[in-house]
């Protein structure tokens, strides 16, 4: 059953950005501290690029999300690359925090790419609804999924959307009884 806040793509569901950002901030509100922060890394004729960060109450970065947008993919980046790609990248960034769905690309993305048809969107990567429990059990202990995703390629786990529920879970255990070394 499709849910307020969500759009279906070629038969898949996805979260628009606004309803990430409600359920973020029904969850990690500013009162506490919480923060998304947006950085312009470059901005052409051709090309906007920006970064989000996903901030604890600490200052802590616990998720970053990434977004490009060629201005002359379509007419909406046309006239509105920098509020695209800033939206997008926000998205990503929730979506790397564990406010995603089961889908990493936001509703918004997917109906931007659709609508510059710039190229098919195959591209989208399927989450299991327990990774982005898993996702936002390590953002509350402050660890980030970068650091994780580091950690796993150091000690060849292999990428922890790809752990099994029971290794995840083994994951947060050894996190709680600090067993855990190579995070900072």
């Amino acid at each position: 059953m499709k849910s307020k806040g969500t759009v279906t793509i070629r038969g898949n569901e996805y979260i628009t950005v606004a309803k990430r950002v409600h359920d973020f901030r029904s969850v990690c509100t500013i009162t506490d501290g919480w923060g998304i922060i947006t950085h312009l890394v470059t901005c052409t004729d051709q090309l906007v690029v920006m970064r989000a960060e996903i901030l604890h109450p600490t200052g802590d970065v616990v998720a970053t999300g990434w977004a490009e947008e060629v201005r002359a993919s379509s007419s909406i980046n046309r006239s509105a690359a920098l509020e695209n790609c800033e939206t997008s990248a926000v998205g990503r960034a929730l979506a790397a925090a564990g406010f995603g769905g089961s889908q990493y690309a936001s509703a918004d993305e997917l109906v931007s790419k659709l609508a510059g048809k710039s190229k098919p969107v195959t591209d989208a990567i399927v989450e299991p609804h327990h990774y982005a429990d898993w996702c936002k059990a390590l953002v509350t202990r402050m660890i980030s999924l970068e650091d994780v995703v580091q950690l796993s390629k150091a000690k060849q786990w292999g990428h922890p959307r790809r752990w099994s529920i029971k290794k995840r879970d083994a994951f947060i255990e050894a996190l709680d009884a600090g067993t855990i070394e190579g995070l900072s």
